[in-house]
């Protein structure tokens, strides 16, 4: 079943997990839409060419899959309004996700499987990895997650 919530989806790269950080999504009949894209603060560490093993959740069958890749850095950041009064919740929520201001471009479309191996050529570099993922009866959602690539 779909559930309420949008379930997480993982990366893992040689053998280290990361859980996606939630975008946008349209589940159960409720949409949200942040303003920027998110993911992990700390980057999974890897060496070209990535094998990139992505678990999306198997909650009901995909209907279609794509990503984007896109190197990133400190200009991309969202930033925080340090007059702002944050809870508790979102202070916790900023300590675990960084926020990115990157256009949607070069999107990739890939298998509608739930598991699946992307290889990727990559100069050294930090990489927001956003993927799309609809689900057939539940919804759409995005899951962004980070990694470094060194030399």
């Amino acid at each position: 079943s779909c559930g309420k919530e949008v379930p997480a989806a993982y990366i893992e790269i040689n053998g280290t997990k990361q859980e996606s950080k939630i975008g946008g999504y349209c589940w159960g009949g409720v949409c949200a839409e942040p303003g920027a894209w998110p993911s992990a603060i700390r980057p999974l560490i890897a060496r070209s060419p990535v094998k990139v093993n992505l678990q999306l959740p198997a909650v009901s069958p995909m209907t279609h899959v794509e990503y984007q890749l896109r190197m990133v850095g400190e200009k991309d950041k969202f930033k925080i309004d340090s007059g702002e009064i944050l809870t508790e919740e979102d202070k916790k929520y900023f300590s675990e996700t960084a926020l990115w201001e990157v256009p949607v471009e070069n999107v990739v479309e890939v298998k509608s499987t739930d598991h699946q191996t992307l290889s990727l050529e990559l100069k050294p570099g930090l990489y927001l990895l956003t993927v799309f993922g609809w689900w057939k009866s539940c919804g759409d959602a995005t899951h962004g997650f980070l990694f470094e690539v060194r030399e």
